[in-house]
């Protein structure tokens, strides 16, 4: 049910939270269209911002998104940029390109390693993989100077 683009309605965030037998709160419906709502890995910080004149503080967010992600709501993503981010689980498969300088994100659509997890399985001894997560970190052509 990816609903990025459009903003969900009251019912809909508590269909999404009962799927996942969260309590719907406050916060979480605030929290949740947040992160369904944006197109890029959000931080705390940028979570806070959007909530800007909400009666949420900071602790709650955090204990949102750890539950979020502990119910399959949420992903942490890590791009090295001292703290992490956090994305809606429920959107096409994607990796990140991360820019090493400004920090710019783009997301890589139309991931091929699928192909690779049964030599992975193979080599490791394990039963299965689950899921997989690739950052990619360079340079954009801003940062280059090459636009």
């Amino acid at each position: 049910m990816w609903l990025m683009g459009h903003e969900q309605s009251i019912e809909e965030l508590k269909g999404i939270l009962r799927e996942t037998k969260l309590k719907a709160t406050p916060a979480r419906f605030q929290v949740l269209q947040i992160l369904i709502s944006s197109d890029k890995p959000l931080s705390i910080q940028g979570i806070m911002k959007r909530l800007k004149g909400e009666a949420i503080d900071q602790a709650t967010v955090y204990r949102t998104l750890n539950t979020f992600e502990t119910a399959g709501l949420a992903d942490e993503v890590d791009f090295h940029h001292g703290h992490v981010h956090y994305e809606y689980t429920d959107r096409p498969h994607h990796h990140h390109l991360v820019c090493r300088s400004c920090g710019r994100v783009e997301d890589i659509e139309g991931c091929r390693l699928s192909k690779n997890e049964d030599k992975v399985l193979k080599q490791s001894g394990f039963s299965s993989v689950e899921a997989h997560r690739l950052e990619f970190f360079g340079t954009c052509a801003s940062c280059e100077g090459t636009v």
